[in-house]
């Protein structure tokens, strides 16, 4: 995938890019701020919280380009978010795949996630090997919620309180749109 340049509700020019090994401190920065905040599916004890788990992680992603895109959106040299996608790797569900999001909370409701959504979509319509894309989301997040809809996506099933993190919280197991 080319570099994009995107616009922003702000005005903000904001440069999608795939993943390169040097973006791990940032891409680990993102994602221990968002489980600071509660808002991730994982908590903090579960999470790989090294530098080096970090760059094996995003090192998968480089090596299997075929079935894996990882996304870093960058702004003035600097990652403010990213969007990693996995295809299944069982045979009878490899026709599908599933992704997170996670975006610095100074650059939350500029539309950076649509974009980012927005490039995963057309990666995925140019390998004609995935046709259903997922993914699971905290049914409190209604502002993601709201952008998955506005994209197309559907929802498929709910657990409910089943997230506990002080309080109880719905889990979208699913959200799906068939490409």
């Amino acid at each position: 995938m080319n570099k994009i340049i995107v616009e922003l509700k702000t005005g903000e020019l904001v440069i999608i890019r795939e993943v390169e090994h040097s973006d791990s401190f940032a891409t680990l920065t993102i994602a221990q701020q968002i489980l600071n905040e509660g808002l991730g599916l994982t908590s903090k004890k579960e999470f790989h919280n090294s530098i080096e788990m970090e760059q094996e992680w995003i090192k998968s992603f480089i090596n299997n380009k075929d079935k894996k895109l990882f996304l870093v959106s960058e702004y003035q040299d600097k990652v403010v978010g990213f969007l990693s996608f996995e295809s299944i790797e069982k045979e009878k569900s490899s026709h599908q795949g599933s992704f997170g999001i996670s975006i610095d909370n100074g650059w939350r409701n500029k539309g950076l996630g649509r974009h980012l959504i927005e490039a995963l979509l057309d990666w995925c319509k140019k390998n004609p090997k995935i046709e259903i894309l997922r993914l699971e989301v905290l049914g409190s997040n209604t502002s993601a919620i709201n952008l998955y809809k506005n994209l197309g996506f559907v929802e498929e099933g709910r657990l409910i309180k089943y997230i506990k993190n002080n309080s109880y919280y719905d889990e979208l197991v699913l959200m799906a749109i068939h490409l």
